[in-house]
C-alpha cells in the first residue's frame, strides 16, 4: 500500500457519497499550561494500492518523546475493507487526550502489514496570546 494523504486535524468524516472531508489541519497543540488535554481530534489515512476489496485490521498508537507508549489501540482493532480500486479511508479518532508536558509526539497508524508515522507538536502558548 502507498500513502495518498495523511493528516491530524480536528474533525474528519465521510459524506454520503464516501467522500472524504478533513477540517482544521494542524501539526502543533499550544498549550495554556501543563498538564493539558485536547478535547478531539482526528487522524486521517488515505491509502491506495491495496488489495481490491481485501478486509484488514487497523489499529493506532500515540508515544511521546522519549518513546513511552501513551495509547496503543492494538486490542481494539477495528476492519475496515479496501474498495474495488484498491483505495481506502480511514479516520482514527483521539478523544480527551492528555499531554503531561510539551515535546513531540509520534501516532503510529497500523492498517494490515503496512504502518505510516505522523507527528506533531505539543508546546507552550506563544507569550502573549493567554
Amino acid at each position: 500500500m502507498k500513502t495518498l494523504i495523511k493528516a491530524l486535524c480536528d474533525s474528519a468524516f465521510l459524506d454520503d457519497g464516501k467522500k472524504l472531508n478533513i477540517i482544521g489541519v494542524f501539526d502543533n497543540i499550544n498549550a495554556p499550561q501543563f498538564p493539558v488535554r485536547h478535547p478531539k481530534m482526528s487522524c486521517v489515512l488515505s491509502l491506495e494500492d491495496g488489495k481490491p476489496n481485501e478486509k484488514v485490521d487497523y489499529y493506532f498508537s500515540v508515544e511521546n518523546s522519549r518513546g513511552e507508549t501513551l495509547v496503543n489501540m492494538n486490542e481494539k482493532k477495528a476492519q475496515a475493507q479496501i474498495g474495488n480500486n484498491g483505495r481506502l479511508n480511514l479516520i482514527f479518532n483521539i478523544i480527551d487526550m492528555a499531554f503531561k508536558e510539551e515535546g513531540t509526539y509520534k501516532i503510529t497508524l497500523y492498517v494490515g502489514d503496512y504502518k505510516d508515522y505522523l507527528s506533531f507538536e505539543v508546546k507552550p502558548l506563544p507569550q502573549g496570546r493567554a
